[in-house]
């Protein structure tokens, strides 16, 4: 698994009264980094549809998070990745149910939804037939076409 740097937690005893302060990415000041196909219209209309709506991710296309994690070639051909400050990855309809979670409302209930246990069966059918079909998708959708048209889905 790819390691994302860290950042420093703030930490401090708190005044009576007042809360002690929280991580630095709970504050939203560190953001998730989104890895995504750059390449793929559905992929990047995705992408513009959730910093539309306020989502602390970082995007960055997956040619560009390769050149420092090449490990993460297949994954990245495949599904996308959310990538939390901590390092730890969600992927496919994770990473998508995540970055909504990380929204303006009221986008995060329905990154909540997605995980409820009978709707994530349907999410990741859903997630799959449009990774498997986006090529075909996006061209009726008028959008970029994914220029390998043979990767895995």
């Amino acid at each position: 698994m790819a390691r994302h740097s860290r950042r420093s937690v703030v930490t401090c005893h708190p005044r009576p009264g007042r809360r002690a302060l929280r991580p630095l990415g709970t504050l939203g000041l560190v953001k998730s980094t989104l890895v995504y196909d750059g390449d793929c219209g559905i992929c990047q209309k995705s992408v513009d549809l959730l910093t539309r709506i306020g989502s602390r991710v970082e995007p960055v296309p997956s040619s560009l998070w390769l050149v420092d994690h090449p490990e993460d070639t297949e994954r990245t051909a495949s599904m996308v990745l959310l990538v939390a400050p901590d390092g730890t990855v969600a992927e496919a309809e994770h990473a998508v149910a995540g970055a909504l979670r990380l929204a303006s409302r009221p986008a995060p209930w329905l990154g909540a939804l997605i995980e409820l246990p009978g709707i994530r069966l349907v999410a990741r059918h859903a997630y799959r037939l449009v990774a498997a079909h986006r090529t075909r998708l996006s061209r009726a959708l008028g959008l970029q076409v994914c220029s390998l048209d043979n990767r895995p889905a």
